[in-house]
């Protein structure tokens, strides 16, 4: 090869490098965290294991949590976080901490949730529920995402069902101890409000010898007769309205 060859070879292997390496530039700058964070598909995942599930789902969960930082500092709408959740269950279902965070950062993004975000996470926390059946802190967790967080993004026509599957939740929580006693009388109001008198009544009468607050104890005590009274009174006029038809 005579000189006037391999410099031109030289040549074109610089300017070679010199594209690949603009290229390269380009394509990270033009990366956002998304891009980074991007998660195979869950059902990829046993496969890309190798066996050894648990420890990949470890090692996502670490991925997440770091994801989910950056995107909180960076306000990015955390695109990733119900697939790192899925990915991560569908390695290690029990993994209990997954069904917590969820919770949160499905539907606390930097650009708020959308009805969807709503409707996911509250599935992936069923889900925990239904794994963890005794556990009370994913009793409370589910119940209040129902009942107060879930309505605003819920069309109107179901938010009632939704604050009732809540009420159920909430009142498992408070049963397995993992509410504050002063939970028993707000489930009893929001059942009152619901129409739900005769729930609220055995809601009061089952909880009061397990609450230990001797003030709460004496104001469930009071609620009991106001809302035996008010049910009394719905029940009277009902049957006054029916005699008279």
């Amino acid at each position: 090869m005579d000189a006037r060859t391999t410099a031109l070879v030289l040549a074109l292997a610089g300017a070679a490098s010199f594209v690949r390496l603009v290229a390269s530039s380009e394509q990270i700058a033009s990366q956002t965290y998304e891009d980074v964070y991007y998660v195979p598909p869950a059902g990829w995942l046993p496969v890309l294991s190798l066996g050894h599930d648990e420890a990949l789902a470890d090692l996502l969960w670490c991925s997440a949590l770091v994801y989910q930082g950056d995107e909180m500092v960076h306000g990015g709408g955390l695109d990733h976080v119900f697939e790192y959740a899925e990915a991560i269950l569908s390695l290690d279902p029990d993994f209990r901490a997954v069904y917590v965070w969820i919770s949160s950062a499905g539907i606390y993004s930097p650009e708020g949730a959308t009805e969807s975000d709503m409707e996911r996470t509250i599935e992936l926390v069923r889900r925990g529920r239904e794994r963890y059946p005794a556990d009370g802190e994913l009793a409370w967790i589910l119940g209040a995402t129902l009942a107060f967080e879930a309505p605003p993004h819920t069309p109107e026509a179901r938010r009632e069902a939704v604050r009732l599957e809540g009420l159920e939740h909430l009142m498992d929580a408070a049963r397995l101890g993992a509410a504050p006693d002063w939970l028993v009388l707000t489930n009893t109001s929001m059942l009152s409000n619901l129409g739900r008198a005769d729930r609220a009544i055995q809601h009061l009468e089952e909880m009061y010898a397990l609450v230990s607050d001797e003030t709460v104890r004496a104001s469930i005590a009071q609620r009991i007769e106001s809302v035996r009274s008010e049910a009394y009174g719905a029940a009277f006029v009902e049957a006054n309205e029916r005699l008279e038809d």
